[in-house]
C-alpha cells in the first residue's frame, strides 16, 4: 500500500447547498453545558465516522451528567445511577430501549441524492412527493424518543423511474414503512403518474404509559394512507408549472373518536410553481383538498410518532391513541414555500388546515451557511384555530421548534448552540413540552488524505 499524507480540515454540518464535505476520517468531541428537563447538565459528546464517496458512517455518543436537579425530580422507578446520569432518554420505563443504541448512528450514506441509487439512514427529515402521505416526516419528532430510520431512492432512465423508500425506525419498522414510485407512462414529459403509501401496521387505540409504550396486549389496528397523483407539465425550465389532481384513501382512523376504524377516501387539486434563476430557487406548492369521514391527508407528518404515542392535547380523544382521533368529512388546505438564495439562505413556509381537531400546522424555517457559520431554525405551531396562530395557551396548543447555529472561530474548534422546545415522555406528569439549551464548544476535524 503506498504511504498517504494527511491534514487536517474542519468539518461542519451539511450546507444550504448540499456540496459534499471532504473524504477522509472524521473525529469529534464536545464539551456541552446547560439546561434539560428542567435539569442543569454538563456533558462530553464523542464522535467518529468516515466519508468516502460511495460511503460514510457517523457515529455520535453523547453523555450528560444530571449536575443540578431542578424538577421534576427523576422517576424512582429509574436505575439509582440516573440520578446522576441523565438516563430518561437512553431507557424506555425502566429497560435499555434499543432505538436508544440505534441513535448512536448519526448518518449512514451510500452513494449521494441524484444517483441512481442513494441511500441514507440516521435522523432524517422527508417529505415525498407533494406530502399527501408523508409530510414533513421527522425521526427527531421527541427528545427521548428519536428514532432511526431509512431512506432510500432509485432513479432509473426507464420511463423516468422514481422510487423512494422510507422507514421511520430500523429497530421497529412496523411504526411507519412507507413508499413513492413516480414515473412517466407515455414516455412523455408532459404527464406524470405518482403513487405513495404508507402504513402503521400497530397504531395505538389504547393510551400508551407516561413513557409512551404500550401495555402487552393492548388494542392496535393497522393505519394506511394511500394517494394517486396525476402531474401535467405545462412548463419545465427557468420557470416550472406543473398542475395536479389527487385521489386519497385513508383506512383506520376513527370518524368520530370511537374504538372503530373506518375509510375515508378524498380528492385534491393542486399546482406547483417553481423559479430557477441565477441567484434564486423557489418553489410554490398549493393543494386543496375534500374528504370524507375518516380522511386525512398527510397523515404521516411531523409530529406522528409523538402522536401515535400519547395523541398531544388538544387533538380531543376521550382515552385513546392515534388511532382514535376523530378524522372528520370536509375541505384542507396545504401551502409551502420553499427557496434557496445565492446557496446561502434557505427560507421555509408553510400552513397546513384540515377539519381533524388539532390538526392544522403553521411552519417557519430558515437555515444559514456563510462561510463560517451555520444556523438553521425551524418553528411549528399546530392545533390552532381560525386566526389564532400565535395565541398563548401553549399547553392545549404547542409550539415546538429548534434552533442550531454553529460559528468556526478557529481551525477545527467552534461554538455550538442548540435550543430544542420538543415533547418529552418519561415525566411524572407523561408527556410534557420543554425547553431544552445546550452550549458547546466542539472541536471537529478530517483526516484527508493527499
Amino acid at each position: 500500500m503506498l504511504p498517504l499524507l494527511w491534514g487536517v480540515v474542519a468539518l461542519l454540518g451539511a450546507a444550504v447547498d448540499n456540496e459534499p464535505g471532504p473524504s477522509g476520517l472524521a473525529l469529534s468531541a464536545a464539551l456541552e453545558g446547560g439546561v434539560v428537563g428542567g435539569d442543569g447538565v454538563l456533558g462530553l459528546s464523542i464522535g467518529a465516522g468516515v466519508d468516502t464517496e460511495p460511503f460514510s458512517l457517523h457515529l455520535q455518543a453523547p453523555l450528560l451528567l444530571r449536575v443540578v436537579d431542578a424538577g421534576p425530580p427523576f422517576d424512582p422507578a429509574l436505575p439509582s445511577s440516573c440520578a446522576f446520569v441523565r438516563c430518561e432518554e437512553l431507557l424506555s420505563g425502566e429497560r435499555l430501549d434499543p432505538t436508544a443504541i440505534a441513535r448512536l448512528i448519526d448518518e449512514v450514506r451510500i452513494f449521494r441524492p441524484g444517483d441512481v441509487f442513494h441511500l441514507r439512514a440516521g435522523a432524517l427529515t422527508a417529505t415525498l412527493g407533494a406530502g399527501a402521505v408523508v409530510d414533513r416526516f421527522t425521526t427527531a419528532s421527541s427528545w427521548d424518543r428519536r428514532t432511526s430510520g431509512v431512506f432510500a431512492a432509485l432513479r432509473l432512465p426507464w420511463h423516468a423511474l422514481r422510487a423512494d423508500l422510507l422507514v421511520a425506525d430500523v429497530v421497529s419498522p412496523g411504526e411507519l414503512t412507507a413508499a413513492r414510485i413516480e414515473l412517466e407512462p407515455l414516455n412523455e414529459p408532459w404527464l406524470r403518474l405518482a403513487l405513495d403509501s404508507g402504513v402503521d401496521v400497530g397504531a395505538p387505540v389504547d393510551l400508551v404509559d407516561r413513557h409512551g409504550s404500550q401495555a402487552v396486549g393492548s388494542d392496535t389496528r393497522a393505519l394506511t394512507s394511500t394517494a394517486l397523483t396525476a402531474g401535467f407539465v405545462l412548463l419545465d425550465g427557468a420557470v416550472d408549472l406543473l398542475p395536479r389532481l389527487e385521489l386519497q384513501a385513508t383506512t383506520g382512523l376513527s370518524s368520530d373518536g370511537g374504538r372503530q376504524g373506518s375509510v375515508g377516501a378524498g380528492v385534491g387539486a393542486g399546482v406547483d410553481v417553481g423559479v430557477d434563476f441565477a441567484v434564486i430557487d423557489a418553489r410554490l406548492k398549493l393543494t386543496g383538498t375534500l374528504g370524507t369521514d375518516g380522511q386525512r391527508r398527510g397523515l404521516f407528518q411531523t409530529l406522528y410518532l409523538v402522536e401515535r404515542r400519547a395523541a398531544l392535547v388538544g387533538a380531543a380523544v376521550g382515552g385513546g391513541g392515534i388511532a382514535r382521533v376523530p378524522a372528520p368529512a370536509g375541505a384542507g388546505l396545504d401551502a409551502r414555500l420553499e427557496a434557496s438564495i445565492f446557496d446561502v439562505v434557505a427560507p421555509l413556509l408553510r400552513l397546513h388546515l384540515e377539519p381533524a381537531t388539532g390538526a392544522n400546522v403553521a411552519e417557519v424555517g430558515i437555515a444559514v451557511d456563510v462561510e463560517s457559520v451555520l444556523v438553521s431554525l425551524s418553528i411549528l405551531r399546530r392545533a390552532f384555530t381560525g386566526a389564532d396562530i400565535v395565541g398563548p395557551d401553549l399547553e392545549r396548543q404547542p409550539v415546538v421548534g429548534a434552533l442550531q447555529a454553529s460559528w468556526r472561530f478557529w481551525g477545527p474548534l467552534s461554538l455550538s448552540l442548540r435550543w430544542l422546545r420538543l415533547p418529552r415522555f418519561g415525566s411524572p406528569t407523561g408527556l410534557r413540552v420543554d425547553d431544552d439549551v445546550l452550549l458547546s464548544l466542539a472541536a471537529n476535524a478530517v483526516l484527508v488524505p493527499q
